[in-house]
């Protein structure tokens, strides 16, 4: 498992991006993934529209932050990644969804009409599926294979905050299933990030 350098939670380090695409080239994500990640917003899209990191390149802060708190987590309860760079892998990645969930209008953020939001109506709408389910879907899209234990940890980051299916998934893998230490670690991770690290941090 890597060490993650330290990063200044307060504000975004001007090489923060540099940072994150040597690290994830140094976790075996391609130039070609990274590009495309890069053409979808991963380095403008904000981590929330009004809570932790709700700013222009708020969702690669909040994603540095909970890989490196998963690194730290992931050594004390002595989880067992199918590979070393498994929490790193898990953290940058976990909230891809949001790429799609944002625009930036200038002045704003607001939700996207397409695949996630109809502005007509003005109804939340998930075609594809959940949160958690929609980052892994999209890790797939953008050419990034997962291994089993990083999907199970993706799909329940959210815990008991995610829906119905994923507040059940997650219960489910952490009482019964092989990678619990890996999700528990991973939700557990999510939360330090953003009601520690990011507190305040708009």
């Amino acid at each position: 498992m890597k060490n993650l350098p330290t990063c200044d939670y307060g504000l975004c380090p001007p090489d923060l991006r540099e940072t994150i695409i040597s690290t994830m080239k140094s976790v075996g994500i391609s130039d070609r993934s990274i590009g495309m990640l890069i053409d979808a917003g991963y380095f403008t899209a904000p981590a929330a529209r009004r809570h932790h990191c709700a700013r222009l390149g708020g969702l690669a802060l909040h994603s540095y932050n909970m890989a490196k708190r998963l690194c730290e987590l992931s050594r004390v309860l002595g989880c067992q990644w199918e590979r070393p760079d498994g929490p790193i892998i898990v953290g940058l990645l976990h909230d891809l969804v949001k790429v799609a969930c944002y625009r930036w209008t200038g002045t704003e953020f607001i939700f996207q009409k397409v695949g996630f939001f109809d502005e007509d109506s003005g109804k939340k709408i998930k075609p594809s599926g959940n949160h958690g389910v929609v980052s892994g879907i999209l890790c797939n899209h953008f050419d990034i294979d997962l291994r089993d234990d990083e999907a199970a940890c993706i799909t329940a980051h959210m815990g008991s905050y995610g829906d119905e299916f994923e507040a059940e998934f997650y219960d489910r893998n952490v009482h019964r299933g092989a990678w619990y230490r890996e999700v528990l670690a991973t939700h557990m991770a999510d939360m330090i990030a953003c009601h520690v690290d990011e507190r305040g941090v708009r």
